[in-house]
């Protein structure tokens, strides 16, 4: 019979990770992970396990098959898992779901170093993926950063269900829940990264705009002064009275403006 507080447990799928134990059973609440490819999201499943003296009982959220390997090998009549106890069976469903955290980890890390080719372009697609991405892999952060957690307080129970050969393998499952970990920072700076490069940019591309525009501005503002000055509504402008006065006036804005021109492009600013 499941004690009722730790059926309480079980029945909460928003639980985080944890690790108790009595004197009669060990009690584990982990998270299973799936990273969607095609949906480009992460599953987090509640996976709870009792051990027993002689025993092991699972409890899934969903009916995902991510112990499918384990009930291969307690099929077969030579595996270890069969011929050892039941802590190490836990060690087994532990190391299993472990491995699948690096594996989905790495699915995403995929998509993430896939989208750096897109960095020099001013997507708006690439700004939602890389907040997406940033979301994705804080939720998939809170969820498995507590496994170690649990992890460490396995390898430190002094429980009479856990026995000595065990202790070995919980010590290397401790390593590869430390690499699941470092994968998670990494490709969370990666995305910090690329959402820095991707600002750098958008901020260069408004820079030459507006270079641009005052560029155009500069040349407009001596061709203003000549015609504001012309245009003054006085009775008597001397030069107005010339007969070809429009035609030079033409051809002396053109003039500043092609001499601002090449001094801007002499100066390199266009």
């Amino acid at each position: 019979q499941i004690p009722p507080l730790i059926l309480e447990d079980i029945l909460n799928t928003d639980e985080r990770p944890k690790f108790d134990e009595d004197n009669q059973h060990i009690f584990i609440i982990l998270k299973s992970l799936f990273f969607h490819s095609d949906l480009n999201k992460a599953q987090i499943d509640q996976v709870s396990i009792i051990v027993g003296t002689n025993y092991v009982i699972t409890i899934q959220e969903t009916d995902s098959p991510y112990f499918a390997d384990i009930d291969k090998r307690l099929e077969s009549g030579t595996s270890k898992i069969r011929s050892y106890t039941p802590d190490y069976l836990c060690y087994a469903l532990l190391d299993t779901l472990v491995d699948s955290y690096i594996l989905n980890i790495e699915k995403l890390g995929t998509h993430i170093e896939a989208q750096e080719k897109d960095l020099l372009t001013s997507n708006k697609q690439l700004i939602e993926n890389i907040y997406h991405y940033k979301t994705e892999l804080s939720f998939i952060r809170k969820n498995v950063r507590p496994v170690k957690e649990v992890i460490t307080r396995f390898i430190t129970s002094e429980s009479d269900l856990i026995n000595s050969h065990t202790f070995n393998y919980l010590k290397d499952l401790e390593n590869l829940i430390t690499q699941a970990l470092e994968a998670i920072e990494i490709y969370y700076a990666m995305v910090n990264d690329q959402h820095n490069i991707y600002n750098t940019n958008t901020s260069n591309s408004v820079n030459d705009v507006m270079k641009v525009l005052t560029i155009f501005s500069a040349i407009f503002i001596p061709l203003t002064f000549i015609v504001g000055v012309y245009g003054m509504n006085f009775n008597y402008i001397p030069e107005l009275q010339h007969h070809s006065a429009y035609f030079i006036l033409w051809g002396v804005m053109i003039i500043i403006a092609i001499f601002m021109l090449l001094f801007f492009k002499k100066k390199k600013w266009l």
